[in-house]
């Protein structure tokens, strides 16, 4: 078995070689994502049991195909993410929490050499296991010496100009002996083998599962002792001995805040939601990425008091229906200062067309109220704060492949294309935008009238975009099966036949 392995690691970094030096994401993606897994299930049968493996493994699935349809670099991201999570939760099927997956993946990255070497070390070779556990010993001094290197080379320009040309001078020595040879190839292929042997050596990593396995969803109760309940004697900490009193801070804080919050809504649903005029305001984009920014950071501020207070035995406390009251009008306030940020942005987007950024702010409040809504189910039903972070790790996962099911370059460009506020759109960001979309831009060039900065020089906009479109056909039929993916292939075609025609 411990050959196979071996030899199954060498044959599958061999292909990872050859579907991805040199080539991007594409369908090179889907192929080896079916070999990874096919072997991780192989050495790992009992994990497709278990319905977390089941559902990350068709997300992983669905985000490889995306990749091959769109090769967009949300898809690409989301990808990457769902196969570090599915190889976490085949080592550790038990595992209940995304992010627990991931960090058990990137636990199996970090050891996966001492994965192999722990393998095939026996007590006769027991010496090189002794000098592998140097090695932390060893990388720590180099890393520091390195930060203190690249410090001193941005603060000292005559130690920049030495180094830069001491290592100038010991690359094109190591060029002359290699020859051919690559490094950074040498080093992709080592990199790739790495990740391969984190995938089939992999060991027990129980760390974070036993951490795990003690939580609940729902709170337990627990008995202070009395040196805790007497640890604030004196002064100000005397507001704090007891439950009582905790209770009696949160009452204060969430009547005082909501009183707050009342105030900010009406004014936001008044000038906002019904009466907002765009001559009034100065700076739409100071006005909204200034202002959205800082709502969202007192919503997530608000969210983690509420979890703090209720985090602890005044779950069970007698008589807390008036703090149970005043935390769900707090997040009920809450969900409408989201659906004002969300307004904001809504305003912006009208007069400014798509961008990441305002698709990203849209996607963040999706996130935040599915978070206000879990809160209002810890709050009812005496849940952990397990149960907020597990349940809203798995949402982040499911909106993450919402997002990566939208071919979000094309939509952009059709919408700001076709926006009515044409002078609003900044022309600048789509030409930015990947090469799938220069077939939509050749189309509409009369939508760039005017000129750009390109290497110094003054350059119109449809002469740029009809360089982008020459240099894309002339390269794309260049490109190696593996890097294909449909979105920019149609592309292709749909400019070839223009131009024949």
């Amino acid at each position: 078995m411990k050959k196979h392995k071996l030899l199954l690691s060498l044959l599958l970094t061999a292909l990872y070689d050859y579907l991805f030096w040199n080539q991007n994401m594409g369908i090179n993606v889907l192929v080896l994502f079916i070999l990874l897994v096919s072997a991780a299930l192989y050495f790992n049968p009992e994990a497709i049991k278990k319905t977390s493996v089941k559902i990350v493994l068709s997300g992983t699935l669905l985000c490889a195909l995306l990749v091959l349809l769109y090769g967009s670099t949300i898809t690409k991201v989301c990808y990457l993410f769902s196969f570090a999570v599915l190889i976490g939760f085949i080592h550790q099927p038990e595992l209940k929490t995304i992010y627990n997956s991931f960090l058990t993946y990137l636990l199996s990255v970090s050891q996966s050499i001492k994965n192999v070497i722990d393998l095939y070390n026996d007590s006769e070779n027991g010496k090189l296991k002794k000098a592998f556990s140097y090695i932390p010993l060893t990388i720590t001094p180099f890393i520091i010496l390195i930060i203190f290197y690249w410090i001193f080379k941005f603060a000292n320009p005559v130690f920049d100009q030495l180094s830069s040309n001491l290592w100038n001078k010991i690359w094109e020595d190591i060029s002359q002996f290699f020859g051919n040879f690559s490094f950074l190839h040498a080093l992709f292929i080592l990199s790739g083998l790495l990740i391969i042997f984190s995938i089939i050596f992999n060991r027990d990593l129980q760390q974070l599962l036993k951490l795990e396995t003690p939580l609940s969803d729902y709170f337990i109760r627990s008995k202070k002792s009395i040196a805790e309940s007497k640890k604030y004697s004196e002064g100000f900490g005397e507001l704090f001995i007891g439950l009582k009193n905790e209770y009696r801070i949160a009452l204060i804080m969430t009547v005082m805040i909501n009183t707050l919050l009342l105030i900010v809504n009406y004014i936001d649903v008044q000038w906002l939601w019904f009466n907002f005029d765009y001559s009034q305001t100065q700076n739409l984009a100071q006005f909204v990425h200034e202002g959205t920014w800082l709502l969202i950071l007192s919503i997530l501020f608000s969210m983690a008091i509420i979890l703090f207070f209720f985090r602890a035995n005044i779950n069970l406390l007698k008589n807390n229906k008036t703090l149970k009251i005043l935390a769900y009008v707090w997040i009920a306030q809450n969900a409408i200062l989201a659906t004002s940020v969300a307004m904001r942005n809504y305003h912006y987007i009208h007069q400014h067309g798509l961008a990441y950024k305002r698709i990203g702010v849209i996607v963040f409040l999706i996130l935040v109220i599915v978070g206000l809504i879990t809160l209002i189910v810890k709050i009812k039903d005496k849940k952990s704060s397990f149960f907020l972070f597990r349940t809203n790790s798995w949402a982040l996962y499911f909106v993450m492949l919402l997002t990566s099911c939208l071919d979000w370059d094309m939509i952009i460009i059709n919408n700001n294309i076709n926006h009515p506020n044409a002078p609003g759109i900044d022309k600048e960001f789509l030409l930015t935008l990947s090469d799938k979309t220069l077939y939509v831009l050749s189309q509409n060039k009369f939508f760039f009238p005017e000129t750009k900065y390109v290497d110094d020089k003054v350059q119109p906009y449809s002469d740029y975009i009809d360089k982008r479109v020459q240099n894309f056909i002339q390269e794309y039929p260049k490109k190696n099966w593996q890097s294909f993916n449909a979105a920019e292939n149609n592309c292709y075609t749909k400019l070839t036949t223009k131009i024949n025609n």
